[in-house]
């Protein structure tokens, strides 16, 4: 993919960065995030990179990135995605995970610029959902199906997979951290649960090639082994 314009919302997180690397030097890569130290920080390798600071709980700065930067391909990746948190903040996680997702289909619809594609990057916790993070998230997905399903010259989709092996947020860095200090006992929710993991690359191997082939209106889903922790 080459000569493209790329709005990444959430795009300072592992797989923003990571799609970043990617399509850097081909392309023109906007990213929108509240984050300002990760803008900084991502700065420094990609001087080139437009980096715009906004809050998908906002549609005003949403409604402004598109009008400004007019992208082909939007990927939105924000998500409030830590489980206890969002247990624990159930409206902030509404805001986030459900209206931020709303406001931005409504910006897509209202900005004064044809979009090709939106990708929907969603989890696995959406699938029988079991705690509010999935139940935002199965909401937020049944928001861009009905957007989708509506469409006729944008392409919309739906990437679905588990917790990304060492990206922001992912628990795994935290037992690494636990084990090396010695502790032997992870604190799990449940014995009984079960986990999906896929490393980032393969993360990204995957959302390339879902954006690559998408057709419009698809809930894309590898196939991962489940285990047990």
């Amino acid at each position: 993919m080459t000569e493209k314009t790329i709005l990444i919302i959430g795009g300072t997180g592992a797989l923003g960065k990571t799609l970043t690397k990617r399509y850097y030097n081909n392309n023109t890569i906007i990213i929108f995030s509240r984050d300002e130290h990760k803008h900084v920080n991502m700065l420094r390798d990609y001087p080139n990179v437009i980096f715009q600071i906004g809050d998908v709980k906002d549609k005003e700065s949403i409604l402004q990135a598109l009008n400004e930067y007019k992208p082909d391909i939007v990927i939105n990746t924000a998500a409030l995605k830590h489980v206890p948190v969002c247990e624990s903040n159930p409206y902030e996680s509404v805001k986030t995970n459900i209206i931020g997702h709303k406001n931005l289909i409504d910006c897509v619809t209202l900005c004064n610029h044809q979009i090709e594609t939106l990708i929907f990057i969603s989890t696995d916790k959406a699938c029988s959902p079991m705690n509010v993070y999935g139940m935002c998230k199965a909401i937020s997905e049944r928001l861009y199906i009905d957007f989708a399903n509506k469409q006729k010259d944008i392409k919309v989709c739906l990437c679905r997979y588990g917790n990304v092996l060492e990206s922001t947020g992912s628990v795994i860095p935290f037992f690494k951290d636990l084990l090396n200090k010695g502790i032997t006992t992870l604190p799990i929710t449940d014995k009984r649960m079960t986990r999906f993991n896929i490393t980032l690359n393969q993360a990204i191997k995957f959302t390339i090639n879902s954006l690559m082939t998408m057709k419009g209106s698809e809930i894309f889903v590898p196939k991962i082994p489940s285990y047990n922790i």
